[in-house]
Order: structure tokens, then C-alpha cells, then sequence
């Protein structure tokens, strides 16, 4: 198993150095959300700086607000403006978890609009949502089918999605050094798919 954590423009003043000495081995930042690319994180910049030079790998997500395909297209440009071009050791991640999302389009659909074009520049790509999500809204063998990789977010103490999972988000917060750090702690599963290293970090 190897510890991540996601962070965002909520998380400030982080010891990037610290969380490297404390076991984090990967970032996932958020670059920015919904179709505009001027909704950029505020701190995608200064995280991506300073997780690069402690040495932690970095993957990013785009909140998404998608509520057409159309729409998912115009996400995956806003996302790919903001993050510039940046080497990533992770994939870009489409976060779902709007509730406009599943009231007005196919969560599979756009994901797989979003993807098309995030390969388009070169980056791998996956998807992040609930297990709720997974399993009610979305065709995750699809998901799956087209390589893109999957960010179950399950708080708890195992994971019980009858899927494979690439990334598992099991808590809120992350304890591992001195300090109340308000970021999420993942777990990238490195030995699913037939025991196959899915990332070599």
C-alpha cells in the first residue's frame, strides 16, 4: 500500500516536506472545477511546486458541474488549461459527485467525453466517486473496459465495492504528522487486475 493525500485551495501552508518524512508518497491536487478555466485552484500552483520538490507524486482532479456532454468536453478544456502542460505522475481525475450531474446527463457518458480529450494531451485518466455513485449511477465495467481508472471514495475501514479499485479514499483527515491537516488520505492499491502494479511510484 502506498499513502496519499488529496488537497486543494482549503488546504494552506502545508509542509510539503513534513508530509513526504510522515509517508505521504503522492498528492492528488485539485486544478480547478466546472467549464471555466478561470475557476482555477487558487493554490494548484503553490501545491504542485512544492509537492514536486518534496519529492511526493503528483496526480490532479477537476470538480465537475457537468450537466451535457457538451459540457463534459468544455470541462476537460478548462481542466487541461489549468493544469499547463505539467509533467503528472498520476492520472487526472473527474470528480463526480454533484447531484446536477446524475439529474441531467449519464455520469459513464461524460466521463468517457472527459477522457477522450484529457488522452487527447497525453494524461491518463480516472474518475472519482462514492461507492453509492459506483455502484447506482454508473456502468463501472465500462469505466473500467476503457482504462480509465477508478478513485472509490469509502470511508471505512475496507473497501466492499465488488469492482477493482485503483485508489481508495478512506478517511477525511489526515493524522500522520504533527498538526490537524484537513486533507483526505488515499491508498493506491498497487496489486489488483491479477496482481499487475498499476502505477510505479
Amino acid at each position: 500500500m502506498i499513502k496519499g493525500i488529496d488537497i486543494s485551495t482549503f488546504q494552506e501552508g502545508l509542509d510539503y516536506h513534513a508530509l513526504k518524512e510522515s509517508g505521504i508518497d503522492f498528492a492528488i491536487i485539485r486544478c480547478g472545477y466546472g467549464k471555466d478555466a478561470g475557476q482555477k485552484d487558487e493554490m494548484f500552483e503553490e501545491h504542485y511546486k512544492g509537492c514536486k520538490e518534496a519529492g511526493i507524486k503528483v496526480g490532479v482532479f477537476h470538480y465537475s458541474y457537468c450537466t451535457s456532454l457538451e459540457n463534459a468536453e468544455k470541462e476537460a478544456e478548462a481542466c487541461l488549461e489549468c493544469i499547463g502542460g505539467k509533467e503528472l505522475d498520476l492520472p487526472v481525475f473527474y470528480d463526480i459527485e454533484e447531484k446536477r450531474i446524475i439529474e441531467n446527463c449519464d455520469p459513464t457518458e461524460i466521463s468517457l467525453k472527459f477522457a477522450e480529450r484529457i488522452r487527447q494531451a497525453g494524461y491518463q485518466v480516472g474518475v472519482y466517486a462514492s461507492l453509492n455513485w459506483f455502484d447506482n449511477y454508473f456502468n463501472v465495467g465500462m469505466l473500467i473496459d476503457n482504462n480509465i481508472k477508478i478513485w472509490l471514495a469509502q470511508w471505512n475501514d475496507k473497501i466492499t465495492a465488488n469492482f477493482p479499485v485503483d485508489i481508495w479514499q478512506y478517511t477525511n483527515k489526515y493524522n500522520g504528522m504533527d498538526g490537524d491537516y484537513l486533507v483526505n488520505e488515499s491508498i493506491l492499491i498497487k496489486e489488483v487486475k491479477q496482481n499487475e502494479n498499476i502505477y510505479e511510484l
